[in-house]
């Protein structure tokens, strides 16, 4: 690798429908692959990001790996040697395990099985060994659950709670990389949405003896902020609110819905901030999916109605109020305020209602809090309820759990630099880390 033009590669775990994966390709990385359990969610990634030719944005190695849905747990189980056969010659590993266990939006639950998925990513982090991790989660991993933990130490043993985020810090030490977390709002990087998240860029320790004792990734992502929104002619302060994102997807006239016939949809009349062009740039037609407005029976348009002229916009309700008031048995509900950034998104889609009309979002309105483009297509039903909830990943579910790609383009721009920097400082043989000896991948 040399020269600021070098080819720089990442795999994707836990890659949900490629939110990550958007925003790293649009920074300038390259994908190799993604692993992703859920079918529907997998289907939206390779719908969009998965092409033929040279506009795929992965170099996917096929000859050993299906482009597919896959576990985790069977890629390790079935590919460890292909795995290893990769060490030293990935750039990045990314990705946000499961985080519903961790969740402050919900019922947080140590036991969670989810929670332990994080040790797998490490898994696939000691086998491939690459230069720099890029590690999201919800802002909850890094709070302790309150289970007591008994650590030995010089003054005898002591108790103490633990957060996963403890864990996974002291892990990627062993592993021989030095971590760097921070809590992240993704409204800091113009998307219109709070949405604070636990971020962690583990860097090699081989790779930061190169760049230096005192390299701070998160310095350097902020650093570039102003910069970063002024290239996407996006405000610095405030932020962008929610009206800004949504203002030309509401009201008009409505028309049959182009990929729901039994449903109506608004007639898009073209974007009126510097926010919606930037997400409608590359549109054909102004032809958008997801656009699908909910169809609320009278007794709910009549009780959001109310909730709108009642409660203050922008704040979440207390759940007394929608109980007493409303008898809603919710652990969670905001009303948007069109002048102020939006709550973070969750995967219920009745969890945050319109600023205007008396409905909830439609998944495309959930997509353009998330900075997905509106070329970007979601595949798979809307939403599902009862017992086949745990299993499918309707739309609404993909973009809730998903990276919002503006962010994850801003980590990227702050990776790349790092990667080049770190490759010009290596000798031309590529250093102790060996890294011009690449396996083949496609």
């Amino acid at each position: 690798m040399s020269g600021s033009h070098e080819s720089v590669s990442f795999i994707d775990l836990f890659a949900g429908c490629g939110g990550l994966s958007l925003g790293l390709t649009r920074a300038g990385w390259t994908g190799l692959f993604a692993v992703e359990k859920n079918p529907q969610a997998f289907a939206t990634l390779k719908a969009n990001l998965v092409r033929s030719g040279s506009n795929s944005h992965y170099h996917w190695p096929k000859d050993w790996l299906p482009v597919q849905s896959h576990d985790i747990s069977e890629l390790l189980r079935l590919h460890e040697r292909e795995l290893a056969n990769l060490s030293m010659s990935v750039d990045l590993v990314a990705g946000g395990p499961p985080c519903q266990g961790f969740s402050t939006a919900g019922r947080r639950q140590a036991d969670d099985p989810r929670n332990e998925l994080f040790r797998e990513y490490l898994h696939v982090v000691q086998l491939v060994k690459p230069r720099f991790l890029l590690f999201e989660n919800v802002r909850g991993f890094s709070i302790p659950f309150g289970s007591e933990v008994v650590v030995e130490g010089e003054a005898g043993a002591h108790v103490h709670s633990i957060s996963a985020s403890d864990m996974l810090l002291q892990d990627l030490q062993k592993l021989h990389y030095k971590p760097f977390p921070r809590i992240v709002h993704a409204c800091e990087f113009g998307v219109p949405q709070l949405r604070p998240r636990f971020v962690v860029v583990a860097i090699r320790e081989d790779v930061c003896e190169r760049l230096g004792e005192d390299i701070n990734p998160f310095e350097e992502l902020y650093a570039a902020r102003s910069g970063f929104l002024r290239k996407k002619k996006l405000p610095l302060d405030p932020p962008v609110s929610a009206g800004d994102a949504l203002s030309d997807l509401c009201g008009g006239v409505r028309q049959r819905c182009s990929d729901s016939p039994r449903f109506e949809e608004y007639v898009y009349s073209g974007p009126k901030t510097e926010y919606q062009r930037l997400m409608h740039r590359g549109v054909e037609d102004d032809s958008m999916d997801s656009m699908r407005l909910v169809k609320h029976r009278p007794p709910t348009t009549e009780r959001i109605a109310s909730m709108q002229r009642e409660c203050p916009h922008g704040s979440a309700i207390r759940k007394g109020l929608l109980r007493e008031q409303y008898g809603l048995k919710k652990q969670y509900l905001a009303i948007l305020n069109e002048h102020q950034v939006a709550h973070t998104l969750t995967t219920l889609p009745d969890d945050l209602l319109h600023y205007s009309e008396p409905r909830i979002l439609t998944v495309r309105e959930c997509a353009r809090l998330q900075s997905f483009p509106d070329w970007f297509r979601f595949q798979g039903n809307y939403t599902t309820g009862g017992k086949r909830r745990t299993h499918e990943c309707p739309r609404y579910t993909q973009v809730g759990n998903a990276v919002p790609p503006l962010l994850a383009e801003a980590l990227g721009d702050m990776l790349l630099r790092l990667a080049h920097q770190d490759s010009r400082l290596g000798s031309p043989e590529g250093g102790s880390d060996g890294h011009r000896q690449r396996q083949p991948v496609g």
